[in-house]
């Protein structure tokens, strides 16, 4: 019961702060999508935006009142969603906004799922921060030697889940 009252007065909170909304439109975020990823762990615009506009594949935009804030390309079903790619505009990183769009979501999916760089142990380096964020959201690795298809072969990653702790179903 107070988890359900935590998840209500969360989604409240949340919807005041920023809005989640789907788009079909790649090209919103085209130019952030290929200044946030490196070129070797992106797909092709064209079939990026190809998938979005299919069933399974979206692309919610993060806004707070009109302005763009960041967006998540996923893959989802009824259970889970595969984040392939997660983004805060930089001008809003480290202020906690990233943090509230995982917690917020986590309500809506059993399992998440995130493509996250090797850390390189480098204190202060994008894929040490990134590494950091999931941890310290409570996501686990999964010990599965994943690999992100690419168009040129694949790119060592590791997988991360967060489970819903609501869930009852857990495995």
């Amino acid at each position: 019961m107070l988890k359900t009252l935590y998840a209500v007065y969360y989604k409240v909170i949340m919807k005041k702060i920023l809005k989640i909304v789907r788009s079909k439109k790649f090209k919103l975020i085209k130019d952030l999508y290929e200044e946030d990823f490196p070129e070797e762990e992106r797909l092709d615009s064209k079939l990026l935006a190809k998938k979005i506009k299919s069933k399974k594949y979206n692309l919610f935009l993060i806004k707070r009142k009109k302005e763009l804030m960041g967006y998540i390309i996923v893959y989802h079903d009824d259970k889970f969603a595969l984040f392939d790619y997660f983004a805060i505009v930089k001008k809003y990183r480290d202020l906690g906004y990233g943090t509230h769009v995982v917690k917020s979501l986590a309500f809506e999916f059993d399992y998440m799922l995130f493509e996250v760089e090797k850390d390189d142990n480098i204190e202060g380096s994008t894929k040490h921060r990134r590494q950091n964020f999931y941890k310290r959201l409570g996501c686990a690795k999964i010990d599965c030697g994943y690999k992100l298809p690419t168009q040129d072969g694949s790119v060592d990653m590791d997988l991360m889940i967060l489970t819903n702790k609501t869930s009852r179903d857990r495995e």
